[in-house]
């Protein structure tokens, strides 16, 4: 080979490694600077002995775009601006920090470090208040709240439109969140953070917000949380959750009282109280136009009317795991239920520390007082096979397993009269209705919201007879957002079927079952099987319970 080709070989070469430093260098710069966009927002500091990421507010896209995978119907897309600068808390706080403010740990799952690093859990909305009234107590002045929902979710997206802010991969989901089935909450900041250095935004447990839940509402309202409400918003989902749950927009709520190793606590905090346009109890007005008027806090969500499919696997109980004894207490979900719904302190059952006895329980369905737990059922208020046959039939066992243990609704599962429960069996309000006729308005809108909550369908018979039972209410018919396009002219009364003159005395072995076959055709047909022969509301008298 002659020298000159040599020479040009050994340019050729440098030519090369000259580019491809160039590129490694370019590399390494557009790395550095997605790096530094990304994390634009983590200017970390320590308050109070929390650390928090400062966050500057600006425009953003609530809710999601209908293509987007595992949706729900109270994600509708609408433009808010946030115009202020706040601090968000870098983890969820932990047993010890709550420990170090209230002096107590309610947790369910108590923490073994030494730190307490594990979240605290097992708080209403008002102990969840009561923490942050402390920290301002503390701190001198209001610097402490519960965040928006607009902040929590702005916070999420981290300025990302996709599912979560690390894009729309499920499997990649496992890096941010443990979501691995068991309902014990871990140790904050083992999975990775989002973009802006703020951690278990996906799982570990659901956070309260200061927002009272509305399934929607206008752009006029901007950023300002509801005035008043029934329920309150929760955000992030659990460890029990499925991803839909765990998305960045996803919605969820529940009652302020409600408590559960589920749900925990992230604080915001402000530099300047008075420069904060969500202060508690303040008037907050981010409309463009002056006006700010939210939407009836008594509107219905409409639902998807789907007939029933007889091609469906049919439904099998045993795919439903229910009555699990989740947090490890001993104390099933019939039982939580139990616990949490007596009007009395409860008593166990003697020996046995896991089951109630005794207590007081009202039964809306008979509007009836109950102090024997025997005598109750726990009724799934939209059944498992009527769910089953409404969409959940697509379900996976996880999915069915949260369906049938769900206490973040504190009318998912109630604790009725087990001859009520016993009749209704998995029919809908077209075949069943409560014997109390004063409770139709309450037993049509929960139905709609768990529906709706748990994006389930109604056949059309069956949401014309809830139309029939809103009608009912005090104040009329609640309003109803994105209502099903079809024809109310045809709303069957909502009344029992004739049963006939089928039943006797003999056919009952105790009272409270004769009353409650009684009491559910009297208004609509009188006394038609004759139980009451001596006319003084007492059916069946002789029967075992009768007053």
């Amino acid at each position: 080979m002659s020298y000159r080709s040599i020479w040009s070989i050994a340019v050729l070469f440098n030519e090369l490694f000259y580019r491809i430093n160039i590129l490694i260098i370019s590399l390494l710069w557009l790395t550095f600077l997605s790096l530094s966009l990304a994390n634009a927002q983590s200017i970390e500091q320590t308050f109070d002995g929390i650390t928090f990421i400062k966050v500057e507010g600006k425009t953003f896209a609530f809710g999601s775009p209908q293509e987007e995978l595992l949706r729900r119907d109270n994600e509708q897309p609408r433009v808010v601006s946030l115009s202020h600068t706040f601090w968000i808390s870098k983890y969820e706080i932990s047993q010890g920090e709550w420990m170090n403010t209230m002096g107590v740990n309610p947790s369910s799952f108590k923490s073994l470090g030494p730190d307490l690093s594990a979240p605290v859990e097992t708080v209403t909305w008002y102990q969840a208040k009561a923490f942050v009234t402390r920290m301002n107590e503390l701190a001198g002045d209001n610097h402490y709240r519960l965040p928006t929902e607009a902040e929590w979710e702005y916070v999420a997206k981290a300025d990302t439109t996709s599912s979560w802010s690390f894009g729309d991969h499920i499997p990649s989901l496992a890096d941010y969140s443990h979501r691995d089935g068991q309902a014990k909450p871990r140790y904050r900041g083992l999975k990775l953070p989002n973009q802006w250095g703020i951690y278990d935004l996906y799982g570990n447990v659901y956070e309260w917000c200061e927002d009272w839940y509305q399934a929607r509402r206008p752009d006029s309202a901007g950023g300002c949380p509801p005035e008043s409400g029934t329920y309150k918003v929760i955000r992030g989902g659990s460890n029990l959750a499925s991803p839909e749950w765990l998305r960045s927009s996803s919605r969820n709520f529940a009652h302020p009282s409600r408590k559960g190793y589920y749900i925990g606590v992230r604080l915001v905090r402000v530099d300047d109280p008075d420069l904060d346009p969500y202060q508690p109890d303040t008037y907050c007005d981010d409309s463009d136009d002056g006006t700010s008027d939210l939407l009836d806090e008594e509107a219905l969500p409409g639902l998807t009317i789907v007939e029933r499919d007889p091609n469906i696997p049919a439904y099998d109980r045993d795919d439903w795991s229910h009555w699990i004894d989740e947090d490890g207490d001993c104390v099933n979900t019939r039982h939580e239920v139990l616990l949490t719904e007596s009007l009395l302190p409860v008593t166990m059952v003697d020996g046995d520390s896991c089951r109630v006895e005794m207590g007081q329980w009202y039964d809306p369905y008979t509007d009836l007082t109950f102090t024997v737990a025997a005598d109750l059922d726990v009724d799934h208020m939209v059944p498992l096979a009527n769910a089953h046959a409404s969409g959940a039939w697509r379900w996976n066992d996880a999915e069915r397993r949260a369906y049938a243990n769900d206490q973040v609704d504190e009318h998912h599962l109630i604790a009725v009269q087990a001859a009520a429960n016993r009749s209704k069996g998995s029919r809908g309000p077209e075949d069943w209705l409560p014997p109390n006729v004063a409770h139709y308005c309450d037993y049509a809108r929960h139905w709609i919201l768990i529906k709706a909550r748990w994006g389930l369908s109604a056949t059309q018979e069956e949401w014309l007879t809830l139309l029939g039972m809103l009608d009912t209410c005090p104040e009329g018919r609640p309003s109803i957002t994105d209502p099903p396009d079809i024809d109310e002219n045809h709303v069957p009364p909502p009344s029992p079927p004739h049963p006939g003159d089928a039943v006797n005395c003999s056919d009952f072995d105790h009272y409270d079952d004769a009353y409650a076959w009684y009491i559910q055709y009297f208004d609509e047909f009188g006394d038609i099987a004759q139980l009451d022969a001596d006319g003084d509301g007492v059916p069946c008298a002789s029967l075992p319970g009768a007053p």
